[in-house]
């Protein structure tokens, strides 16, 4: 007979995004980004928020994956560093720049950080991310 005990339902689990074992991105954590925040930083990031568990298969940007993410930034990883954070891990580091999880487990987001500064990106879906509209916002 089966028990009486009432079971919850686990939460619903998206897949995240996966990144290959070579990966040239890199896992960014608080320290990474008080560096990037120095203002004398000469060196520029690209930095990807996202959720390990985000539904990334599903809604507006379904098209967005870890590996498009690595194609796009493969040329300009020579001209600035290209970094993820996950905010499942991150979710102080995401909230004090304005990223809340529940946002970025729709929808992941980039932003750049030039000289200290942050700089988001608005050029539309990152599904349609590509090295070319990528360059344009590195070099703007």
């Amino acid at each position: 007979g089966g028990g009486h005990q009432r079971q919850q339902r686990p939460k619903r689990r998206g897949k995240g995004l996966s990144f290959s074992e070579s990966t040239a991105v890199e896992e960014w954590d608080e320290d990474s980004l008080a560096k990037a925040k120095e203002t004398g930083s000469k060196k520029v990031h690209l930095v990807l928020f996202y959720s390990s568990r985000g539904f990334y298969d599903e809604g507006r940007d379904k098209d967005f994956t870890g590996k498009l993410f690595e194609e796009a930034t493969s040329n300009v990883q020579f001209v600035v560093s290209v970094n993820k954070v996950d905010c499942e891990q991150q979710e102080t580091l995401c909230k004090a720049e304005g990223y809340k999880l529940s946002s970025v487990q729709k929808k992941a987001a980039l932003a750049l950080y030039i000289g200290g500064k942050k700089k988001a990106w608005k050029g539309g879906k990152l599904s349609q991310l590509t090295e070319k509209s990528l360059g344009n916002f590195v070099d703007a």
